[in-house]
């Protein structure tokens, strides 16, 4: 049984949660998130701690995302975002006073900021698969005074809200394998979706408008969300290793898997071949577009190591564990995205390379650092218009060489690589 974060029932000092609001408000904008007026009055005024779970800090409310549901087996199943990604997908909406907005999957919070931005001349539904969490957000909305001013609907979002449709925008609040037809087809003309769509296991959140009959990007940006459930949830494939020095080793496939896996458990327990790529980046610095990158490659997987695991002959010491959960398969041979203190350079740098166990373990390392090396050479950044998506029975159109299709289950999403 899934367990539902209790809504906070013990006073709040106040005059502490309104400077929070209004720090968070002011951070936001300097940050380059909020770029409107009446979006900062909004995060200046929902009292976000009255959506936070019981004995939730209220520094903690303000600065972070939140769970607020997990299942038995410890998976997130729903949270309050971050506010910062709040804020970017409002304005990645391009919101404003008195429009329509549906959001896709409820957390309370985020629809109180979508009332609050598109004011009482406005309409904002929010529907989510789980009634226990459309419980909470009607709670959660009466406790901030936000009670009547959003329509909360307990259903599969796979099917959006018909009779409250056309909406100038939809916000979808956790990644989305596929966009299904409904979405689609309940925005308004030039109405925009914003989606965190996955791309075999990589989420964009994507500001995306219709163009002839396919759509396209004006925005992307990187970031982690929940999966959605329901029918548009993918089913995906997962292989469990056990680790001969004890643990388990998860590779997770989402658009693709092997016909049948020869990657060997006993080979983790070898020593690693390594190969490195003189890539470098800077601690803190942003790669995401390389995970997109080796997304689009056969035999691409998630690797998820249990806590204590460690993969054999990978070195892990202060900051650097020494690699990231992000791996090809090739033939019988597992090879993992790799990092090192870049040598000869600043402590905070470090290189981008390959650790592989297996058989063929040189190979598939050389495999990994040549992809590397390749996203290096040829682009770094994605412009934001590089995402498109097409609906089944429309053609792929000329796409630019280079690009990458990911296909779903409604249509295909691509990526245009420079």
């Amino acid at each position: 049984m899934a367990r539902t974060m209790a809504i906070p029932a013990a006073p709040v000092d106040l005059e502490r949660a309104a400077e929070l609001r209004k720090e968070m408000a002011y951070r936001l904008s300097q940050d380059g998130c909020i770029s409107s007026w009446f979006v900062r009055d909004a995060f200046s005024r929902v009292p976000r701690e009255l959506f936070m779970p019981q004995g939730t800090p209220l520094e903690d409310a303000y600065g972070e995302a939140v769970i607020t549901k997990t299942s038995t087996d410890g998976r997130n199943l729903s949270s309050v975002n971050n506010p910062w990604l709040q804020a970017r997908m409002i304005g990645q909406a391009g919101l404003q006073p008195g429009m329509s907005v549906l959001e896709v999957g409820s957390g309370g919070c985020g629809v109180a900021v979508l009332a609050d931005v598109v004011g009482p001349s406005g309409l904002v539904v929010s529907i989510d698969i789980d009634p226990e969490i459309t419980r909470r957000t009607l709670a959660c909305l009466d406790a901030a005074g936000y009670g009547g001013r959003v329509t909360v609907v307990t259903g599969d979002a796979e099917h959006g809200v018909p009779r409250l449709a056309p909406f100038d925008a939809i916000l979808v609040t956790g990644s989305a394998w596929d966009l299904p037809p409904a979405w689609r087809d309940q925005l308004a003309p030039g109405g925009t979706l914003v989606a965190p769509l996955r791309f075999n296991g990589v989420t964009r959140c994507l500001g995306l408008r219709r163009q002839g009959d396919h759509w396209v990007s004006n925005s992307a940006q990187a970031c982690g969300l929940e999966p959605l459930g329901g029918l548009g949830a993918a089913c995906g494939w997962q292989f469990v290793l056990s680790h001969p020095d004890g643990g388990r080793v998860r590779l997770v496939f989402e658009d693709r898997a092997p016909e049948v896996l020869r990657v060997d458990a006993g080979w983790l327990g070898a020593a690693a071949t390594s190969a490195w790529t003189g890539v470098t980046i800077p601690h803190g610095g942003s790669f995401a577009d390389l995970q997109l990158w080796l997304a689009g490659l056969r035999g691409f997987c998630r690797v998820n190591a249990e806590e204590g695991t460690q993969l054999a002959g990978v070195p892990s010491s202060g900051r650097c564990r020494g690699w990231l959960p992000f791996g090809l398969v090739v033939g019988a041979s597992l090879a993992c995205l790799g990092l090192r203190p870049a040598a000869g350079a600043s402590p905070s740098s470090y290189e981008l390379g390959a650790w592989a166990y297996g058989p063929d373990a040189k190979h598939a390392a050389n495999v990994m650092a040549f992809a590397i090396e390749r996203w290096d050479a040829l682009t770094r950044t994605l412009p934001e218009s590089a995402f498109a998506y097409w609906p089944n029975g429309t053609a792929l159109g000329d796409l630019p060489a280079g690009s990458v299709a990911f296909s779903k289950r409604h249509g295909a999403a691509t990526i245009a690589w420079a």
